[in-house]
């Protein structure tokens, strides 16, 4: 339990870098970020969800 928060507290951490990085660059940039953590999110934290 404790380790599956870490991770997902890492993948936050992840998450909120490319933010940072992106918010930067073009707003063009933004819609991709906002299309990649959506994906992310149902690749990774859904599948951890339904196993549970």
């Amino acid at each position: 339990m404790e380790q599956r928060q870490e991770k997902e507290a890492s993948i936050l951490d992840f998450y909120s870098t490319i933010k940072k990085t992106i918010l930067y660059l073009n707003p063009l940039y933004n819609n991709i970020y906002r299309g990649f953590c959506f994906m992310a999110k149902a690749m990774i934290i859904e599948p951890s969800t339904m196993k549970q």
